[in-house]
């Protein structure tokens, strides 16, 4: 072969992979806009939001399409400290709530998350006059 006819053979091959990367790197584009398409706007999601109940209180929860959460009564079941006395158990501290018409309980050791759907309630702390909870927007 002369030297023209290899040098059109190589500007021939260049050519071809020049298409073939081009065309590799439009459909990795594609990809990458079509996966970023499906995100949504961060206005769109919930921070988190945290607040604390005393018994027979209810917060309305603007973030959350003006859900109302109240807290109904606690029920206290602890070892209690200021007796000398040795328990089994620890016992636990029941916190019964109220979403919208949804009765929910939650508790610091058996319970502590609950899945309302598009979000969750989760224990922070509590005691037997107030319960501090942390609503967190889930992935629908």
């Amino acid at each position: 072969m002369t030297k023209n006819k290899k040098k059109i053979k190589n500007d021939k091959n260049t050519e071809n992979l020049m298409v073939i990367v081009g065309s590799a790197l439009a459909a990795a584009a594609l990809i990458v806009a079509l996966v970023f398409a499906n995100i949504r706007p961060a206005d769109n999601i919930l921070p988190d939001v945290e607040f604390s109940l005393e018994t027979g209180n209810t917060r309305r929860i603007a973030e959350l399409s003006a859900k109302t959460i109240k807290l109904e009564k606690i029920e206290d079941s602890r070892c209690p400290s200021s007796v000398d006395v040795v328990c089994v158990w620890q016992g636990e501290i029941r916190y019964y709530l109220k979403v919208d018409d949804n009765q929910v309980v939650i508790s610091s050791e058996l319970i502590p998350t609950v899945d309302m759907g598009d979000f969750a309630i989760n224990f922070v702390d509590g005691d037997e006059k107030k319960l501090d909870l942390v609503l967190h927007k889930t992935q629908q």
